[in-house]
């Protein structure tokens, strides 16, 4: 599949254009394709700001009532709805410059694109990336591991997390008589950078996973919890 085709799935599941079971087919791709895993992570991190920045609004019952009006006065009228809407937005005198601020907002709107893709692009690649599933197998996170000790941790659930309790990502180097080691805390539900102690570059295999612990983390260094999702990293393609 090429990256072009990533970047669309990616796109419509992360903007809620597939249906369920579209939906739960991409989840249960992503537990054993890190490209896709990798590219959903992408797309959430894109869209993030636009989903903290608006309100849904729901149109309300009268005004689809209007729009439907309208239309059967057009139909009524002897011409065809879209034509007629057309021709009258056509006569407005205003049409020309409207469409002159669409477009200039378009180009500023593309060059602001062209600046975070070139910052993007600037960025190191993950080195390994891991799906963390729960016991049903389902998938619960994605973590991208650099080589500079930093991992992003991207929650794909609402984790409920008990109240005097947080979590908590641990990784397990895979080296030999190695124990789990903190990467840090997740505070709050959304996308985030933990930057964990000096440890073997991330290799394929290792495992990752969260738990719940008592507030401020686990009082042993070491994961009492219960785990609400874990994987093994896996390179990407």
């Amino acid at each position: 599949m090429s990256a072009t085709d990533l970047d669309r799935i990616a796109d419509e599941y992360v903007v809620g254009l597939m249906d369920d079971d579209e939906a739960r087919e991409i989840e249960r791709r992503m537990a054993g394709e890190p490209a896709l895993a990798a590219a959903i992570s992408a797309a959430a991190e894109r869209f993030l700001e636009i989903d903290l920045s608006e309100t849904p609004v729901a149109l309300a019952a009268e005004g689809w009532s209007g729009v439907e009006a309208r239309l059967r006065a057009a139909e009524g009228a002897g011409g065809d709805p879209i034509l007629l809407a057309a021709e009258r937005l056509r006569r407005r005198p205003t049409v020309a410059s409207h469409w002159r601020t669409v477009a200039q907002a378009g180009m500023a709107a593309c060059l602001v694109l062209a600046a975070a893709l070139g910052w993007q692009l600037s960025q190191p690649a993950p080195e390994m990336i891991a799906v963390l599933v729960d016991s049903a197998g389902e998938p619960q996170a994605v973590i991208e591991a650099f080589a500079d000790d930093r991992v992003t941790v991207l929650p794909l659930v609402d984790f409920a997390v008990p109240d005097g309790s947080t979590l908590q990502v641990w990784t397990l180097p895979a080296v030999a008589d190695a124990k789990p080691v903190s990467l840090g805390l997740i505070d709050h539900i959304a996308r985030l950078n933990l930057r964990g102690p000096d440890l073997p570059a991330p290799a394929q295999g290792q495992l990752y996973e969260i738990t719940i612990e008592q507030a401020g983390g686990s009082p042993t260094g070491l994961p009492t919890g219960p785990i609400v999702g874990k994987g093994f990293a896996k390179g990407i393609i």
